[in-house]
């Protein structure tokens, strides 16, 4: 393979006189550290090197989370018969991504080699263009052009293997593996929940967070996080097989207006016996209908047969083509929805991946166990695996939603334009597209059902479809006084919260969406309370309305804020403190009642003659006046003990709740590190879950009946 050599000298490995004393154990143990150490010199070697490769046209790139290619544009000189990547590649014609973004404004290239073609520098694997750009209709994005691969394919003429000696390699046994994956690797898109444990997505080349993100991120009962996967782990080819979890509902196209469809990438290990083999399911029929289609509606198949032209590796071969940019026979180019589920060859170096798009899985009952899908191929070998988490605990609530629009009495046009045009503007993917609203009816329907659809419906929750919408003004001039909003931001949002929900007089039959016309002067979207079914919504759009819900629902966010146990202690705190509510109103009841006793003694005990007289400010005419005042006082006492118990209780239930919560949200990851929905939804590929999130909000629910 091409690259560009480091310079430096030569270091001599040092020679050890070995100790005729050292038994056979240390000697073995210190040529196992020698041989360890070897092999992490050689993997930091191999790193190094591998960034020094010529980029050449066809290498792989990425920016952010989209993917694409490199096209060299520019006549010059060829390494390994492709055309040699240069620093004046900077065009936008030169990026060609996958998901159809667009680089607009670019700089200069950075980290590139010393070595010039045709007087400009060579551009290297580790060479990296900042811009930006964004898909067509969506807010643009900063970030960088990096390559993903060189583009070179590495062919050793000889394999050495002087030194010890290595046991022979045998014939593989499976010539391909088969992984299923979320649709299109674009999980805010997709309708279901589905939770990996990323193992070969490095190999795989997804968008999504790595293993490495994920699993060395983990900052809390990792261990307990790793046996959700290794409990199901198998073994596949002689080496280790993770199966995905997909969740779903029974007649999931019913509640969430599409079929269930998967990729599956296929490794190819061997392309000549792979072709013509086929890629045949084994599941339980009782519960589902599984098979390939060919438009996202309907089954055609129970069978994939992996035809020689799906393998073919010519640079305008069909199916080594991205699929948004495939052209028919005349050579017009066909719609990227034609060919939504036809396959795609992907080459990465020297490996090659097959990319299915294609695996629809419709669910017919409930279940109560994990149900295993088979993949084998035309041998009957076991090439893969897919696990569908039990569904019987999906819950369907009754909550409808309720959208407030919060208007400044001072400010009220104002504000109802801007909450007007955050409705409108949301942005939603839908069949393959980002949809745009010409009016507030049409994106508010639209809203509601990408929340069910494409967001709590990965946890396996369902609200009603139905909505109100409803204005409500508030008196900015008071707020302002008491320093909860300023002219331009929110200052306080609990309690900006806390005044609009005692103005709208809230009911549990429905799930609130509080639209604000100002926004804090940060970079909060809304705010959500666990198990509150109201927020406070400064913007709008799919994945911040799926994660302010998970926190209505009970999850925390996936990393660790402060001492969690801090809230619960100062609840309890308030409970035993003598100055507190509790505590006081407590001590004045017992001495309410106390003194209630005594009145009705009194009134026993007063004679005729001792009446009218004096109690506070009135006067107490006779007896049937007495008797109705301390009627009237056991009323109030009765009211204000149901008040107190009340208190008591909800504050108990709030404890026993927040306690639970923090309890079943025992796994957490370093901040920013994962692409989870209850991350903070800015990371780079949002929208994916994990199933035992699924299990905390029905725990949680069973306890508590929120939903």
């Amino acid at each position: 393979m091409d690259r560009l050599k480091n310079e430096g000298e030569g270091t001599a490995p040092e020679i050890q006189a070995q100790n005729p004393t050292q038994d056979n154990d240390q000697v073995k143990a210190a040529n196992k550290q020698k041989q360890d150490d070897r092999r992490k010199e050689n993997e930091k070697k191999d790193k190094t090197e591998e960034g020094l490769l010529l980029a050449i046209d066809g290498a792989k790139i990425k920016f952010n989370a989209h993917l694409g290619t490199f096209k060299v544009l520019n006549d010059v000189p060829t390494t390994q018969d492709k055309l040699t990547g240069t620093v004046v590649e900077k065009q936008v014609p030169n990026f060609i991504f996958d998901d159809g973004f667009v680089l607009n404004t670019l700089t200069e290239w950075q980290k590139f080699g010393n070595v010039k073609v045709q007087d400009n520098e060579v551009l290297l694997k580790d060479s990296f263009l900042p811009g930006v750009g964004s898909i067509p209709g969506t807010p643009p994005e900063s970030g960088k052009v990096e390559f993903s691969n060189s583009g070179q394919v590495n062919i050793p003429e000889k394999i050495v293997t002087n030194g010890a000696p290595v046991p022979e390699q045998k014939d593989a046994i499976i010539n391909f593996i088969v992984y299923p994956r979320i649709w299109n690797d674009f999980p805010a898109a997709s309708n279901y929940g589905f939770d990996w444990n990323r193992d070969h997505d490095d190999i795989l080349s997804l968008r999504t967070k790595s293993k490495s993100d994920i699993l060395d991120n983990c900052t809390q009962n990792k261990v307990l996080f790793e046996e959700k996967y290794e409990s199901s782990k198998i073994n596949i080819n002689k080496s280790n097989y993770y199966p995905p979890y997909l969740y779903m509902f029974k007649n999931h196209s019913e509640v969430t207006k599409l079929e269930v469809v998967l990729n599956l990438y296929v490794e190819i290990i061997n392309p000549k016996k792979t072709e013509k083999n086929s890629i045949q399911l084994k599941y339980d029929q009782s519960l589902f209908d599984i098979g390939f289609t060919k438009d996202g509606k309907t089954i055609a198949s129970k069978e994939f047969i992996i035809s020689k032209e799906f393998l073919d590796t010519k640079n305008d071969a069909y199916f080594n083509q991205p699929r948004q940019f495939r052209k028919d026979k005349s050579g017009k180019p066909i719609s990227p929805k034609m060919t939504a589920y036809e396959p795609q060859l992907i080459k990465d170096g020297g490996s090659m991946k097959l990319e299915l798009s294609n695996l629809m899985i419709i669910c017919k009952n409930t279940f109560d166990k994990d149900q295993p899908v088979k993949f084998f191929d035309s041998e009957n070998n076991l090439i893969g695996l897919l696990i569908i988490k039990p569904n019987d605990k999906a819950i369907f609530s009754n909550k409808s939603f309720h959208f407030v629009k919060v208007l400044r009495k001072n400010s009220k046009q104002s504000d109802l334009e801007t909450i007007n045009k955050m409705i409108i503007e949301t942005q939603l993917y839908k069949n393959g597209e980002f949809v745009k609203f010409e009016d507030e009816n049409t994106a508010l329907n639209n809203i509601v059902e990408g929340i069910n659809c494409f967001g709590i419906s990965k946890l396996l929750v369902n609200l009603k479809s139905q909505y109100k919408v409803s204005e409500l003004e508030v008196d900015d001039a008071e707020l302002k006084t008491e320093n909860i909003i300023s002219d331009n931001y929110v200052l306080k949002r609990s309690e900006y919260t806390t005044f609009i929900e005692k103005k709208i007089n809230c009911n549990n039959n429905e799930m609130y969406i509080f639209f604000s016309g100002i926004s804090e002067n940060n970079n909060v979207a809304a705010s959500y309370g666990y198990h509150k079914n109201r927020g406070l919504f400064y913007s709008s759009n799919i994945d911040t309305y799926f994660h302010e819900l998970g926190h209505s629902f009970g999850l925390a966010h996936t990393f660790l804020e402060g001492d969690e146990d801090e809230y619960v202690n100062q609840l309890k705190a308030k409970l035993i403190d003598p100055n507190g509510y509790y505590k006081k109103q407590k001590i004045y009841l017992e001495d309410f009642e106390k003194r209630i006793g005594n009145y009705k003694k009194d009134l026993k005990e007063r004679k005729p003659e001792h009446y009218p007289f004096n109690f506070g400010n009135e006067k107490v005419k006779s007896k049937k006046d007495w008797e109705t005042r301390i009627f009237e006082l056991e009323g109030q006492l009765k009211i204000e003990k149901q008040e107190y118990e009340d208190s008591l209780k909800e504050m108990e239930s709030k404890i026993n709740l927040y306690e639970k919560i923090n309890l079943y949200n025992n796994i957490r990851f370093k901040k920013g590190s994962i692409d989870n929905i209850m991350e903070y939804p800015d990371t780079s590929v949002a929208g994916t879950t994990f199933y035992y999130q699924h299990e905390i909000i029905r725990k949680l629910n069973d306890e508590f009946q929120f939903l």
